[in-house]
């Protein structure tokens, strides 16, 4: 049950815009978890729960995203939230779970 609840501290919801894979390549190098939230069908990904890694701040995905924008192909953070999970996230969650787990596993 307390799984349901749970939202790990440090951890925020993000949008991001460009390659999704390169945002996810240059987190997963500083140690970001990265959680895909589910999009409408056809569409790309985009929506993220990231957890950062102990001691960090937003700092570290600024600076992530800041190295995106010069990369080839580019991405871009457009937006940054703190992540309080809500009845919608959890169900966002639980039905990825069925689904085989995250996009980004």
């Amino acid at each position: 049950m307390s799984e349901l609840t749970s939202s790990p501290a440090n951890s925020y919801r993000i949008q991001v815009a460009g390659s999704t894979e390169t945002c996810c390549e240059l987190l997963r190098a500083r140690s970001v978890s990265l959680d895909a939230l589910p999009s409408k069908a056809g569409a790309a990904v985009r929506d993220f729960i990231v957890t950062l890694p102990g001691g960090a701040d937003t700092k570290l995905l600024f600076d992530a995203f800041t190295e995106g924008a010069e990369a080839e192909p580019a991405c871009l953070l457009s937006g940054l939230w703190p992540h309080e999970e809500n009845l919608e996230t959890v169900f966002e969650r639980i039905v990825a779970g069925e689904a085989g787990g995250s996009a980004n596993d």
